[in-house]
């Protein structure tokens, strides 16, 4: 018996090689955010995106995870260590004094030479891979990476190391302009990914059943290249860029809602002026 396979069939199959290869690769700078339980074990709170704009290197989070600092200590997970990150961050303004109103809620920190030597060798994105820049968004093939707190629990008290488990997840974006009001974004400001939560992956690419995505906060949106020809040949490269920075998980929508990094971008350069 011939087994038919249709063109949609071969062309899911090469986003799902790309996602997996595109995961292995952006994991080096998509790390986990620790902070300290009362008895200095380390707590999963959310997660971060290590990026390079104009030769200065930043981490780029959700604002509602840095505000975690009031409480405790934080730590991004580098090469081999929990490095503390000391300094401040830009952090959007939540209006009326309460984060759940902030629909941006992001924040940056530029990284030191000595907080950027702590962290060992891990990648930070650039520009080229990097959407700076506002652009209509057509339906995109996507990639989310980012750190569950449910599956980031587990602490060896003798390495005084934790076990990484990540949050590989690959969709397409939702464009409807009344599910961007159902959740109270913008089309201009905000990206949306359709999450079913029926499959994620593990750290080895196989597909399991889905994790909340709670802790992705502050976890990277990559767009993968489309479904076209070029895109399904097995020998063609597999393209990323990362677009988007996550910020809410809404579950009756079934949707997980990034802010652009073309809005972050353009606050970076603004606060380089003097306005944030």
């Amino acid at each position: 018996m011939v087994q038919v396979v249709t063109l949609r069939d071969i062309a899911r199959e090469r986003m799902n090689t790309c996602s997996d290869q595109l995961a292995r690769k952006f994991l080096r700078s998509v790390r986990p955010i620790f902070g300290s339980t009362k008895h200095g074990e380390p707590e999963h709170i959310g997660s971060c995106v290590l990026v390079e704009f104009g030769g200065t290197k930043y981490v780029v989070t959700a604002a509602h995870v840095i505000d975690n600092n009031e409480q405790t200590t934080l730590y991004v997970s580098g090469e081999k260590n929990l490095v503390e990150i000391v300094g401040d961050f830009l952090v959007t303004e939540p209006p009326s004094g309460h984060r759940g109103n902030d629909k941006l809620d992001f924040a940056v920190h530029k990284v030191s030479e000595d907080f950027e030597a702590s962290l060992g060798h891990l990648d930070y994105i650039d520009e080229k891979e990097c959407l700076t820049h506002s652009q209509r968004e057509p339906q995109k093939f996507c990639l989310a990476l980012g750190y569950p707190n449910s599956k980031n629990k587990k602490f060896d008290r003798n390495a005084k190391t934790v076990k990484e488990v990540p949050f590989i997840y690959s969709s397409f974006l939702k464009h409807e302009a009344d599910l961007f009001s159902a959740v109270g974004a913008s089309a201009t400001s905000h990206l949306l990914l359709d999450f079913c939560g029926k499959y994620s992956k593990d750290e080895e690419g196989n597909k399991v059943n889905s994790w909340s995505p709670i802790g992705v906060s502050g976890g990277g949106l990559f767009s993968i290249k489309g479904l076209d020809f070029a895109s399904i040949r097995a020998d063609s490269w597999c393209q990323g860029k990362l677009i988007g920075i996550f910020i809410e998980f809404h579950r009756a929508q079934k949707v997980l809602v990034a802010v652009k990094l073309s809005t972050i971008y353009a606050a970076l350069i603004n606060a380089g002026k003097g306005r944030f």
